[in-house]
């Protein structure tokens, strides 16, 4: 069986945070962090 989860969040700092840490408790889950408003138009910043 395999096991994979997307960590959601509107920062992708926290969801990269999240994905480091349950990397270490699940090394054998596939992980990956989507968060981040990025509208291209000045600096990247916590969206909704």
């Amino acid at each position: 069986m395999s096991v994979g989860l997307v960590i959601v969040s509107h920062s992708r700092k926290i969801a990269e945070g999240v994905v480091e840490l349950a990397a270490q408790m699940a090394p054998d889950v596939v992980l990956v962090a989507a968060g981040e408003a990025d509208d291209g138009d000045g600096p990247s910043r916590i969206g909704t």
